[in-house]
């Protein structure tokens, strides 16, 4: 049993799919077929061709080729193996300065996405600060007037501004709003059960300045009388509080934002957290390593052409010399005995 199903097409479907097919098969041309062939390649670090991602890449095949060029002139292949094995070095040595600027691109990438990211929380910042701001500072401007009266637009704005549960200044500001509403607004009653869930500890305002706050029960009415004065004047004060502190707020969390761009965060920010990033790291290891190998090979072939070529970087080490030291002394001690006689001193009877 097959475990690919199989689609089942009508006549006429798998007639109009032949004409679509029909109307374009694929670039014909060989630029559009190296085209497509880049269009698909991914990193093209495994890349072995000379060409192939160069271009997809950035690079350019005529830097790679003058890599080639001054490989050849120093180690001056004369096989075609040694030739090729000065390719496959060029190819290595491009592949390591490869994986650099693919670590080095995904390392400005993070720093990227982190500084776009703080940036748009600051702007998300910003625009809640000026829009809360403009709702505040609209209600203080209209409550200067004595026939003042909120309307459900104005509860709406400041629940949106404060949150849907506002708790201290906050929800002080929406109660007395809520009081200062016409009492023959429908919607007065009909709010009076959302304002009698909030939870305020209300201080009433004597010219201007505020007395010490009591706990008493929230009058669920609106205020008549002499009543939406004081109220009026309540609120022109919580509003100025609330607008001070909302600067205040939101210089603090501007300043904390400005930090999250230093230079340290953004150098915590830019450690490696990219999922291929310790595969890149090992290819990049296993490249490097080949180019040590290869130019092994190549001094050995150098050795094997002429001994006169020596490794790179080694002292030469001649062995006539020790060869010749070694000739001269035994010359040197040819017909020579090499009997040793021991002078002990006078024999014990030997009288001088």
């Amino acid at each position: 049993m097959s475990l690919l199903k199989r689609l089942t097409l009508s006549p006429k479907k798998l007639e109009a799919n032949q004409a679509n097919a029909r109307l374009s098969q694929g670039p014909a041309t060989a630029e559009g077929i190296e085209r497509i062939r880049d269009a698909h390649l991914q990193h093209g670090f495994y890349s072995k061709s000379a060409g192939e991602a160069m271009r997809a890449l950035g690079e350019r095949p005529d830097d790679f080729e003058r890599l080639v060029a001054s490989l050849t002139e120093t180690w001056q292949p004369e096989s075609d193996y040694e030739l090729a094995l000065v390719r496959r070095l060029a190819r290595a040595l491009w592949r390591v300065e490869r994986a650099d600027r693919i670590q080095e691109a995904m390392t400005v990438n993070q720093a990227e996405r982190v500084a776009m990211h703080v940036e748009e929380l600051a702007e998300k910042d910003a625009a809640s600060h000026k829009e809360k701001t403009a709702v505040l500072e609209r209600l203080l401007q209209q409550s200067q007037h004595i026939g003042f009266y909120t309307s459900v637009a104005d509860l709406r704005d400041l629940e949106a501004a404060s949150g849907r549960q506002p708790k201290g200044r906050q929800g002080q500001i929406l109660y007395l709003a809520w009081r200062l509403m016409r009492p023959s607004d429908p919607a007065t009653a009909a709010l009076a059960g959302q304002v009698a869930k909030l939870d305020v500890e209300l201080s009433t305002v004597s010219a201007g300045h505020p007395v010490p706050a009591h706990d008493r029960s929230l009058d669920l009415g609106p205020a008549t009388g002499g009543e939406r004065d004081r109220l009026r004047a309540e609120l022109r004060w919580l509003l100025r509080q609330e607008i001070e502190a909302e600067q205040n707020s939101y210089r603090q969390q501007r300043d904390r934002r400005a930090r999250e761009m230093t230079s340290a965060a953004l150098d915590a920010a830019m450690a490696p957290d990219d999922p291929h990033a310790n595969l890149m790291l090992r290819a990049e290891t296993a490249a490097f390593r080949q180019v040590r190998e290869i130019t092994e090979m190549l001094i050995k072939f150098r050795q094997l052409r002429s001994p006169e070529k020596r490794p790179l970087g080694r002292p030469r080490r001649d062995p006539e010399p020790e060869k010749l030291r070694k000739n001269n002394s035994e010359a040197e001690n040819e017909g020579k005995s090499h009997d040793v006689i021991e002078n002990k001193g006078p024999a014990p009877g030997d009288v001088g």
